[in-house]
């Protein structure tokens, strides 16, 4: 029988946005044959001997959720943490909620971080082989030297993730162990973070009295919960369309090759709303959400609607969709097109051959989908959280991809390899927060 006080095995994903701090506990299913589970932030695939197939390499994972909850917060200004407090304060109420939802004691997250300063760049590493085969020890020994490789002063690596692997000179090659060869190199895309940025993370979630149990670049996240096998293997772009940056990521045989954060997002459309109209960001952002269509569509062009005008111009005024839709449009386009510029100038368009998977909160402006295959040139979609099962009420929304993508192996940490400084000692948790909080607030010594 089962000891009904034994809590399940679960994570829990962390996710501080814009205006709101959500949280889902869960964890996520594998097939037996999905190699993604060896597939860590820290190493990249970890195959067994066995593992010489590329068949289930990519097949797709579910989510199981226990609880989940969202709080407000107004720590967060143009995609930078302004109040560590408000951000503490809210990631506290939604535990406080999860936990009681679910019965479950919260002691750890992994949490979910974006800048646009953070460094996403590839490189490849390689070593000679003392023998003529390719043995596990080689592989390992190849990915300590790319975990070692040359870091920018200031910044701390977040992921390193193994592409492909080169034998000989041979690229593409999924698992080495056991082919013959001479030398032995791989692919890998890294993520390193501003050590300032990353640390005022953890003191927000060190203070709500939760370990950093690792930390996972938003747009890998969204992508790991949105994008399905065939997305993953033959080429997609991810675009996590947030309030005041966007997330994108790209996908080609089964591996990340390209990530980044722009500083711009769908807070930009409500900007340009509230000038073209004549009214506050706050009747802006509704007007949005409730007219707003991203491509221009005569037949609802000549609908029109109320706007609440600033206060200093008095009264309201009529617009039609068509005017708010010349106002939108430029915009999205302009989004869009600097994206696949950006992706074009570093060649890695050429990667995306099956699909642009939109999501977060900008995502479900109509009409998006429609610009992004005029501009990319190939199929989109809007990116939901794909097979949830459990407590799933709520969580069928672009909003809440980032929180449930970071319960995917790929955020799995060895508790060895996560840096001291997100440990947490032994003894109470209360005291244990408020200990490491006042040593945070101390004046550093010169």
């Amino acid at each position: 029988m089962t000891d009904h006080n034994e809590q399940p095995k679960f994570n829990v994903g962390l996710n501080i946005g814009g205006s709101q701090t959500r949280i889902v506990v869960g964890h996520a299913n594998l097939d037996s044959s999905d190699l993604l589970s060896g597939f860590s932030q820290h190493g990249g695939y970890a195959f067994s001997d066995e593992e010489n197939s590329s068949s289930g390499r990519h097949s797709n994972r579910s989510f199981h959720i226990f609880a989940a909850a969202q709080a407000p917060h107004n720590g967060i200004r143009r995609g930078t943490i302004v109040d560590l407090e408000s951000i503490s304060q809210s990631i506290q109420e939604a535990v406080d909620e999860v936990e009681r939802q679910s019965g479950l004691e919260l002691s750890s997250a992994r949490v979910g971080f974006a800048s646009t300063n953070a460094i996403c760049e590839n490189f490849t590493e390689s070593i000679a082989l003392k023998s003529t085969e390719v043995r596990a020890t080689d592989r390992d020994k190849l990915l300590g030297l790319a975990k070692a490789h040359t870091l920018q002063s200031g910044f701390e690596q977040l992921a390193t993730l193994t592409g492909h692997y080169i034998v000989d000179g041979r690229p593409g090659i999924v698992n080495p162990v056991g082919m013959y060869g001479n030398s032995l190199g791989a692919l890998y895309h890294r993520i390193a973070a501003p050590e300032a940025e990353l640390q005022n993370i953890i003191r927000a979630v060190n203070q709500a009295g939760l370990h950093v149990e690792t930390v996972g670049f938003e747009s890998l996240a969204a992508a790991e919960s949105v994008l399905d096998s065939d997305e993953r293997d033959m080429g997609s772009v991810c675009i996590n369309f947030g309030a005041h940056l966007t997330h994108v990521v790209v996908y080609s045989s089964g591996t990340p090759i390209f990530s980044k954060d722009f500083p711009f997002g769908a807070h930009h459309i409500t900007k340009d709303i509230a000038i073209g109209l004549r009214t506050t960001q706050t009747e802006a952002e509704r007007i949005k959400r409730d007219f707003a269509h991203a491509y221009f569509n005569a037949q609802d062009a000549h609908e029109a609607f109320t706007v609440q005008t600033a206060e200093h111009l008095g009264g309201n005024r009529q617009f039609t969709r068509g005017q708010l839709m010349h106002i939108v449009e430029p915009r999205v386009r302009e989004i869009f097109g600097f994206i696949q510029s950006e992706l074009k100038r570093l060649k890695v368009t050429q990667f995306i051959t099956k699909s642009v998977v939109l999501t977060g909160g900008g995502s479900l402006m109509p009409g998006l989908c429609w610009i992004a295959e005029d501009i990319f040139g190939i199929s989109a979609r809007v990116g939901y959280p794909l097979n949830l099962t459990g407590v799933t009420e709520g969580l069928r929304s672009p909003l809440c991809t980032t929180s449930v993508g970071l319960l995917s192996p790929l955020f799995d940490s060895a508790e060895e390899e996560t840096p001291s400084a997100w440990k947490m000692p032994q003894g109470g948790l209360v005291a244990w927060a408020r200990s490491v909080w006042d040593r945070l607030k101390e004046p550093n010594e010169i």
